[in-house]
C-alpha cells in the first residue's frame, strides 16, 4: 500500500493517537515526524489530529511542529496549535515565569501564518503575558471568552497586538470595566464579528461609539447584556448598514421607551439572522418595528420573548418575513391556525420551526404545517397536548425532507404515530419521544428495537 493512500492515513493518526506521555523514552524512541514522512502526508496527518492529540504530540516533537510551522504545512492547524501553546504557558506562568520546554522552539519559531487565538478560559492578568501576545502579528481572530484581564491598560495592550483584528470574542468577560470595553473601537475600527454577551458594563454609549466606528461589523452578538436599551437598537440600526447577523437575547432592558418611526429610516436589508429570545420585556411596537425594517431575515429567535407574544407580532411576522430558514416562536401563547397558516405558506423554504410549549395550538395547526412546509427538515412540538397520531401522519405525509422531530411531553399520540413518522420520512434521522400514559416505556423500548438509529426516548 502506498504511504500516501487513503486507507493509511487513519491508521497513521491511530497510532499518533495512542502515543503515550508516560514513558520518557518516548521522544528517543519515535523519530521526528516531519523527518520520517513526506510534507504533504505530515500535513495531512496533522489535520486528523483533535486538539487534544496535537497537544499531546506537540509535546514529542516541538522541533518538527517549528519547522513544519516555518514551511507553511500546517495550514488552519497552526491557529489551534499556537492556541495550546500559549494556554499552556500562561497556565503555568506564575510557577515558572519562563517557557516550559517542549514550548520553546514552536513560540520563538517566526509564526506569521497564525491568523487565529483561542484562549478562553485563562487568567490574563499578568502584564508580562504580553510580550508572547506580541509573537502573532497576523492574528485577525481573537477569542477570550470567559477571560481574566486585570485592567483596561493590560486590555489596551492585547488590543494593541493586533492590527489586523477583524473577529473579537469577550463572551462571559462579566467583570471588564466601562474603560476597557470603550477601547475597542479605537484600536480595532475593522472588525467584522463582535461578541460581547454578557458584558455587565456595556452601555448604550459604549455601543455606540463601536457600532460608530466599526462600520464593517457583520456580526454582533450581546446577549444578556443587562444594561442596554432601545437605544442600543436604534444607534445599531443607524450605524450597521452591513450588518449580518444580531443577537440581543435575554437582554431584559429593551422596551420602547425611545423607539419611534423616525429613528428607523435605514432599511436593515444586510440582516439575515435576528435573536430576541427572552427579551421579557419586549414590546409590540418595538418587535413590528425590527422586522418591518428587515426584510430579508432567514432567521428568527423570538422563543421566550413574552409569554403571550401578541397578535400583533406573530401578525408582523406573517406580514414582513418572507425569505425564513429557521423561527423560534417557544412558549407563544397567541398563534392561530390562520397566522401559522401565513407564516409558512409566505416562507416556503422554511427548514427548521420551533413551536415548543404553544399550549393553544388546535388538534389542525399540523395538517396546515404539512400542507405548505414541504421544506422543513426540523420541527420541534414539545408540550403540544393536542397532537395526535393522525397530525403525525399528515406531517410525514406533506413533509417528506423531515430529519429531526420533537415530540417530548406529548401524552396524545401513541406508538402507532410514531411508526407513521419513522417510516413515512424517509429522510429521518432522529425522533425525540418521552414516556407517557399512551406511549409507555415498554412502547419506546419496542420502537427503538425496530429503529435502532432513529428513536431517542427516555
Amino acid at each position: 500500500m502506498s504511504l500516501t493512500s487513503s486507507g493509511s492515513i487513519p491508521a497513521l493518526t491511530s497510532s499518533f493517537q495512542n502515543l503515550s506521555l508516560a514513558s520518557p523514552q518516548a521522544p528517543r524512541r519515535v523519530p521526528l515526524l516531519a523527518q520520517v514522512l513526506p510534507d504533504p502526508l505530515f500535513a495531512l496527518v496533522v489535520s486528523w489530529l483533535p486538539n487534544k492529540h496535537l497537544d499531546q504530540i506537540l509535546r514529542l516533537y516541538p522541533d518538527a511542529f517549528s519547522s513544519a510551522t516555518s514551511r507553511n504545512l500546517l495550514g488552519r492547524r497552526a491557529n489551534d496549535l499556537a492556541s495550546l501553546a500559549i494556554k499552556e504557558l500562561f497556565k503555568n506562568w506564575n510557577v515558572r515565569q519562563t517557557f516550559p520546554q517542549h514550548l520553546q522552539g514552536f513560540l520563538t519559531t517566526k509564526k506569521t501564518r497564525v491568523t487565529s487565538l483561542n484562549l478562553n478560559n485563562l487568567e490574563l492578568a499578568n502584564p508580562d503575558t504580553i510580550s508572547v501576545l506580541r509573537q502573532f502579528p497576523n492574528v485577525s481572530s481573537l477569542s477570550l471568552a470567559h477571560t481574566q484581564i486585570i485592567s483596561p491598560t493590560h486590555f489596551r495592550q492585547i488590543l494593541g497586538c493586533y492590527p489586523n483584528l477583524q473577529n473579537l470574542n469577550l463572551t462571559g468577560c462579566e467583570d471588564l470595566p466601562a474603560e476597557a470595553i470603550s477601547e475597542i473601537p479605537l484600536w480595532c475600527p475593522h472588525l467584522r464579528e463582535l461578541h460581547l454577551s454578557s458584558c455587565r458594563q456595556l452601555t448604550d454609549q459604549i455601543l455606540g461609539m463601536i457600532v460608530t466606528t466599526c462600520q464593517e461589523l457583520r456580526s454582533l452578538v450581546v446577549q444578556n447584556c443587562e444594561r442596554l436599551t432601545d437605544q442600543a437598537i436604534i444607534q445599531i440600526a443607524l450605524h450597521c448598514p452591513r450588518l449580518e447577523i444580531l443577537n440581543l437575547s435575554h437582554t431584559n432592558t429593551l422596551s420602547d421607551l425611545f423607539l419611534n418611526e423616525d429613528s428607523f429610516e435605514v432599511q436593515c436589508t444586510h440582516l439575515r439572522q435576528l435573536d430576541l429570545a427572552g427579551c421579557r420585556y419586549l414590546s409590540t411596537m418595538t418587535a413590528t418595528t425590527l422586522l418591518q425594517h428587515c426584510p430579508n431575515l432567514e432567521w428568527l429567535k423570538l422563543g421566550k420573548t413574552i409569554q403571550h407574544l401578541s397578535p400583533g407580532v406573530i401578525e408582523a411576522i406573517a406580514l414582513y418575513c418572507k425569505n425564513l430558514r429557521y423561527l423560534d416562536l417557544t412558549g407563544c401563547q397567541d398563534l392561530s391556525d390562520v397566522r401559522i397558516q401565513e407564516i409558512v405558506q409566505r416562507n416556503c423554504h422554511l427548514r427548521t420551526l420551533i413551536l415548543e410549549n404553544c399550549l393553544y395550538m388546535s388538534c389542525e395547526t399540523l395538517p396546515i404545517i404539512a400542507k405548505y412546509g414541504h421544506e422543513l427538515q426540523s420541527i420541534n412540538l414539545n408540550g403540544w397536548f393536542v397532537l395526535t397520531d393522525q397530525a403525525l401522519r399528515e406531517l410525514a405525509a406533506g413533509c417528506p425532507n423531515l430529519r429531526e422531530v420533537l415530540l417530548m411531553q406529548c401524552p396524545s399520540i401513541t406508538e402507532a404515530g410514531i411508526i407513521a413518522l419513522a417510516t413515512g420520512c424517509p429522510h429521518i434521522e432522529t425522533i425525540y419521544v418521552q414516556a407517557t400514559e399512551k406511549l409507555p416505556k415498554e412502547a419506546i423500548v419496542r420502537l427503538q428495537k425496530r429503529f435502532p438509529k432513529i428513536i431517542n426516548g427516555n
